[in-house]
């Protein structure tokens, strides 16, 4: 009996030798499967975010790209390949692995070839380049009719004004009596590349006020309105009219000179100052800021929220960093207005900085400082 038990003792013990994973790697490899297989879930609202499988996935990193490029090409659960998908491109931006790029690109060209390419699409913009691959698979499945509001923000987000036209394209197509929620996100992409300096893309949405489409319409006004400082005339072809020949500095110069109740003068110090002082939070100051930045040299990392695309960054996050803008910007004008003068050449204010190191104001026309007697006469 004891030899009885002793011989079952070994062949459980060889048994359990055969069934568990011999090295570090396979049980890694476990893993990572089984939290591949967990992202056929949905994730769960109350789940803390770094139980979810895509974000232990995206913890593995390297480790982990193996098997989610096999699970994005040929798993024959739909979710599991596009959450896949988005774990790659997260992979991708925090290593920048060229095998987790590949692994995306071909998995997407295969989708392409059978329609079924816009949920990995959506996860496009996690994959910035530079030789414009993805962004080109992009284009063509919006080219083919596969369009939703994630693709359409995915090519917002990676994309200043590259892609304008294949968006003008789609808008233009809408039916009647459609407006899908991508289309406000095409429209609000526009409204950027027309106030960045397409003039495709401003004459595009100039053409949609006339538009027998309320929707298309009254999106399209409000794109150009933050273009031309927030003024809402009667008439947006009546607008143009009169200003086609002018620039968005000139049209900036005119709505400003109406609000501050003289003709504002970008080369007179105190005019800036003016305008800085009028900053708030309580209204979208891009167009003040477009204005300032280029009369001053300066970038004081204000952004629209009209023009924030990005999918990872919430909306409280632009509003609390455009509040830090409005805050330094003020705060530098403050400490620096005595020291700044209008250089011609240059077509914009430059700071003094010698002068600003010795305290002598400077003249604000010619940037001469104050001599040291003045400076403490003042």
């Amino acid at each position: 009996m004891i030899v009885k038990w002793w011989l079952w003792g070994i062949l459980g013990a060889v048994c359990g030798c055969a069934i568990r994973p011999s090295t570090t790697e396979e049980r890694h490899r476990i893993e990572i499967r089984e939290l591949i297989r967990a992202l056929a879930e949905p994730p769960e609202a109350e789940r803390f975010p770094a139980d979810r499988p895509d974000h232990r996935l995206i913890l593995w990193g390297e480790q982990a790209v193996p098997d989610l490029s096999v699970a994005i090409r040929h798993d024959p659960n739909l979710r599991i390949r596009e959450r896949a998908a988005y774990v790659l491109g997260r992979i991708y931006q925090e290593t920048e692995l060229s095998r987790a790029r590949e692994a995306y690109v071909d998995a997407v060209e295969e989708a392409l070839a059978s329609g079924r390419a816009r949920g990995l699409l959506e996860h496009a913009h996690l994959f910035q380049e530079t030789d414009g691959r993805v962004l080109g698979l992009l284009h063509r499945a919006l080219a083919a009719g596969e369009v939703s509001p994630g693709l359409v923000t995915a090519a917002a987000t990676m994309t200043e004004d590259q892609s304008t036209a294949p968006l003008m394209r789609l808008v233009a197509r809408l039916p009647a009596t459609d407006h899908p929620e991508w289309a406000d996100i095409a429209i609000r992409y526009l409204g950027r590349a027309a106030r960045h300096g397409r003039r495709d893309a401003l004459e595009f949405l100039l053409a949609c006020t006339t538009s027998d489409r309320p929707a298309l319409a009254e999106k399209a006004g409000r794109e150009l309105s933050l273009l031309a400082g927030r003024v809402v005339p009667r008439s947006w072809r009546a607008w143009w009219l009169d200003r086609a020949s002018g620039t968005r500095w000139e049209w900036l110069i005119e709505t400003f000179s109406l609000a501050l109740g003289k003709k504002l003068d970008p080369t007179d110090r105190s005019h800036l100052g003016e305008l800085v002082a009028r900053l708030t939070e309580a209204e979208d100051m891009e167009p003040e800021f477009w204005f300032l930045e280029r009369a001053l040299g300066r970038r004081f990392g204000y952004r629209s929220p009209r023009d924030a695309f990005d999918p990872d960054v919430p909306p409280v996050a632009v509003i609390e960093r455009n509040k830090g803008a409005i805050a330094t910007i003020k705060s530098w004008w403050r400490e620096n207005e005595d020291y700044l003068y209008y250089h011609p050449a240059a077509e914009q204010f430059v700071l003094h900085e010698e002068a600003r190191r010795q305290g002598l104001p400077v003249d604000p026309r010619t940037g001469r400082p104050a001599t040291a007697s003045s400076a403490e006469a003042r």
